[in-house]
Formats: structure tokens, sequence, C-alpha cells
């Protein structure tokens, strides 16, 4: 497997870890960042689709995890990810990036997105936006409508109906004695159409035809890569009113996104 392009280090970790890594059962912390999903875009998504549907919308050679279907992706969970090392490897990345600078005596909180305005500047995030760009497939991902004085959760999918990818970014973090792990975020951007009525953020869905420049290693110069999420961007998606069983990480199952109400579409 070559991964020559990438520095030493990020080599070693990626071939280290291109193998199932184990799901945790999370510390108080943790579960703390998973109930609050709910306040930040992109928190919440769906990963369901089989393998062999993966492989062929991502065009992966390789598959080095053990794929489980998920219909509550939270933050603090090893999640699927595409990345680039001569092909494409379908392996598992731990969602949220601890921050490079914070107070030494807290635990700071983990970055689980990345806003495309300011990815390119960022201490935590500029190094990984050149040189380790991945994508996140997804069958959709959830966002909360403010109703009154609740918020209902509603669930978003591109037109065509088929697992799409995110932009994500990876990272290799340590923290304290734990072992170096991979570690992503994804990018979001301002949201446009009908979706800016849920959210004013929405992630960064990628067009089929971006991901081949996307994964590239050799695109490393920060303002090709910005056009290349400029002009490789999808903003049709669709969306319906869901259960609020998915405001808990312990409901995974396909009842969580089924539609609440069929005439309340976007």
């Amino acid at each position: 497997m070559d991964l020559g392009y990438l520095k030493k280090e990020s080599r070693s970790e990626l071939q280290k870890t291109l193998e199932p890594l184990n799901p945790r059962i999370l510390d108080p912390y943790l579960q703390k960042i998973w109930r609050s999903t709910k306040k930040i875009m992109c928190g919440r998504f769906a990963q369901f689709s089989p393998v062999s549907l993966l492989k062929e919308a991502f065009d992966v050679r390789v598959v080095k995890c053990d794929p489980v279907q998920s219909y509550n992706v939270a933050p603090s969970q090893d999640v699927l990810a595409v990345v680039y090392s001569g092909e494409r490897i379908l392996t598992k990345f731990f969602w949220g990036i601890l921050p490079r600078i914070g107070k030494k005596e807290t635990k700071p909180p983990l970055l689980i997105n990345a806003r495309f305005e300011t990815v390119a500047e960022k201490p935590s995030f500029r190094e990984a936006y050149r040189f380790r760009r991945c994508l996140i497939p997804a069958d959709g991902f959830y966002e909360w409508k403010k109703a009154g004085s609740i918020k209902e959760p509603w669930f978003f999918k591109v037109q065509s109906n088929l697992p799409f990818a995110f932009a994500g970014i990876w990272e290799k973090r340590r923290e304290k004695e734990e072992p170096i792990r991979l570690t992503f975020a994804i990018i979001t951007t301002e949201a446009t159409g009908p979706f800016s009525e849920i959210h004013n953020r929405m992630p960064v869905i990628l067009d089929k035809k971006t991901y081949e420049n996307w994964l590239d290693p050799d695109e490393n110069d920060p303002k090709r890569i910005k056009e290349i999420i400029q002009g490789g961007s999808i903003s049709g998606i669709n969306g319906y009113p869901v259960s609020r069983r998915i405001n808990s990480v312990s409901n995974n199952d396909p009842s969580c996104i089924a539609p609440l109400d069929l005439s309340a579409k976007l």
C-alpha cells in the first residue's frame, strides 16, 4: 500500500489504524457531547448502506474495517471514511478532532465540524485541509427545526436516494496517556435553498465528479482546494420530519428515518 505522500508520522499511524477500531462505550464527558449534538451542524447522520453499495458509489478497492449499519451516527463514534493511498480505502475514523490549542487543565471539546470559510486558516484544521482529506459516506443527516418552544428532528438526503459523501478532513491526535487515534471533522458551509429555513449551516456534500480531486494528495494549494468545494458541492437535498427517538443515541434502527408526516417536506 503506497502511503508515500503522507508525512512519516501520519503514514505510520494510518497503517496501524486501517484495521477495525473497537467501539468505545463513552465516559460522561463524551456522553455530554452526544447529548449536545442537537445544537450543532452537522451533529448526527445515518450510515447504513451495505458495503457492496459503498464500494460501487465511492470506487472503493480495499475494505479495512468491519462496517456496521447505523441510523444514528454521533460524535465520538468510529465512523466509516474513504481515504486514498494509491487506491481508495474504506476504513474507520473517530468523529471529533481534539483542538491543538486549549487549556491543559481542562478537557477540550471535540471539533466535529470545520467551517468552510475558515478551515484553511484555523490551527486545528489547516494542515489536515491541505494534506489529509477524506470522504465521509452518508445516507442522510439530521437537523432540528424550531417549532415554538420545541425542536423537531428532520432527516435530509440527496435527491437520488443513494449514499453520498460529506467533505471531511482527518488528523491524528493523542490525549494524555491514550494511544494516538485518527480523527475527523466534517466541513460545513452556509445553508442554501429550503434548508436555510431549518438551519443557517449545512454540511458540504461533494458531487461524485469531485471525489478524485478532493482525495488527490497532490492537491494541497488552499486556493485550489477551495475551488474544488465551490465548484463541486451539491445543494439539492430533500427532507422530512422524523420521530424524536433520534434524540437519544441509544435508538439506532430503521424507524429513526421513518417519515413522521408525509405532508411536511422540504
